[in-house]
């Protein structure tokens, strides 16, 4: 019993522990969070939240949740997994909102002025492609109609060009569909043409003289106009066509009635200037004979000649005479060269000077001067021996190997020594169309799969 407790009636008691009640603060209940809020936080996904709802949660109930596992806490977690692609649903809306008020933006930006640009795109070819190509993504996100009104299109010209920009072919030189044009190059004829065009052999040799070669070989049957066509679609530098000059020059009708000799030259190491002499035959373009020295004289263009002289004994020992064409040079004018040709019983030769003793030039051996300087430009010979080794096997493959276009597909000396090389490639060429219609019917490319 506590003093004075018996001094106060219970009327007075109970009037008292009304007045305490009454003073004293009433408890707060505990806050209750649902449990996807904590599963937010526990996967760093509360920019979800709304920001006040984030501002009313204590820093000490978030670090809780954050450190604790709610698969270990809470029963039946493991069907939280349902709800998760709602959630990530929710992450991209807000990741988004952004990203929609900047579209809005862009949006009437480009209705403002799609009356100045269009006008532009549909103009130029180049780029109707590719308004075909974004309308296409356009109608992922928007309705078919709003998509064709931006890009400024109707829908039967939408649907022309799809149908055009469909048939085209990556695997095509001409990006055309196989299928629908069968006569073309096919895939493979393309790949052998691109491979003998970057053959390191061929890199001298003009487009009409691997034309011949591939059909000589049976390798690839096209025309030359279609390797013309073909050339600059794959790429290859220096193959282009070049133009023709129309000139009537020296008729001959058999190989030693006119032949060419000139001076040419190469510079080597230390600017020194080597001399190239070349004798050629008019009409089979043959090089007969070929000498070089670090002199430009009379020494020199006698060995030429004499090499020549050999090879015509060597194929036509019963010729009985020819006439030899060389410019005004003081080196093909002297006594050695004028005793050599006195010499010389079998054939009998004449000389004559180009533009003085007859009104056509020394064109035919500066043509072939040309084509040798290609060589040399390639194989760049730095000294006499080299030079003389680039030159021997370039005669060699100008003269054995390589076809010429003037020629009809033959090689120099096949003409000079009259041999009979089949050129008849009409059956090869209609087998070759034969096959390459059915390759082509059955190309699969990537627009086809």
């Amino acid at each position: 019993m506590y003093p004075g407790d018996g001094l106060i009636n219970k009327s007075t008691k109970h009037h008292l522990l009304s007045l305490i009640s009454f003073s004293m603060p009433a408890i707060r209940t505990r806050s209750k969070y649902d449990t996807s809020v904590i599963y937010l936080y526990y996967h760093n996904k509360e920019h979800l939240i709304s920001e006040t709802l984030r501002r009313s949660i204590p820093y000490s109930t978030i670090s809780t949740w954050r450190n604790n596992d709610p698969s270990t806490s809470y029963i039946g977690y493991e069907i939280r997994h349902k709800l998760d692609q709602a959630f990530e649903h929710m992450e991209h809306i807000h990741e988004r909102a952004a990203l929609k008020k900047t579209l809005n933006i862009v949006t009437k930006t480009w209705i403002r002025i799609a009356h100045i640009v269009n006008p532009f795109l549909n103009k130029h070819k180049q780029y109707k492609d590719v308004v075909i190509n974004e309308v296409q993504h356009l109608c992922r996100i928007l309705p078919k109609r709003i998509a064709l009104k931006l890009a400024g299109i109707s829908s039967n010209t939408f649907h022309y060009r799809l149908n055009k920009l469909k048939n085209i072919c990556h695997d095509s030189a001409f990006a055309l569909c196989f299928k629908r044009h069968p006569l073309q190059l096919s895939f493979k004829e393309i790949s052998i043409m691109k491979q003998l065009l970057m053959d390191i052999r061929f890199i001298c040799w003009p487009v009409s003289s691997i034309t011949y070669f591939a059909k000589r070989n049976k390798l690839l049957a096209a025309s030359l106009s279609t390797w013309y066509k073909y050339v600059p679609l794959l790429g290859v530098r220096n193959k282009q066509q070049k133009e023709k000059h129309v000139h009537t020059g020296l008729v001959t009708t058999a190989p030693n009635q006119f032949l060419h000799v000139d001076t040419t030259f190469w510079n080597i190491k230390h600017d020194v200037k080597a001399a190239i002499v070349l004798v050629s035959d008019n009409f089979s373009k043959a090089i007969l004979g070929w000498s070089v020295s670090l002199q430009k004289n009379a020494h020199n263009v006698k060995c030429a000649l004499d090499a020549a002289i050999q090879t015509i004994h060597q194929y036509h020992p019963e010729h009985p005479c020819t006439i030899l064409m060389a410019d005004g040079g003081t080196e093909n004018h002297n006594i050695t060269i004028h005793e050599l040709l006195k010499n010389t019983v079998q054939p009998e030769i004449t000389k004559i000077i180009a533009l003085k003793d007859i009104s056509f030039s020394n064109a035919p051996i500066e043509a072939i001067n040309k084509i040798i300087k290609v060589y040399l430009r390639f194989y760049q010979p730095a000294t006499l021996s080299q030079l003389i080794e680039c030159v021997k096997l370039t005669v060699h493959d100008y003269s054995f190997v390589r076809p010429h276009g003037s020629l009809n597909g033959m090689v120099p000396m096949e003409i000079y020594t009259n041999q009979q090389f089949n050129m008849d490639t009409k059956s090869f060429m209609a087998e070759a169309k034969s096959k390459r219609i059915e390759q082509n019917r059955n190309h699969m490319c990537r627009t086809c799969k």
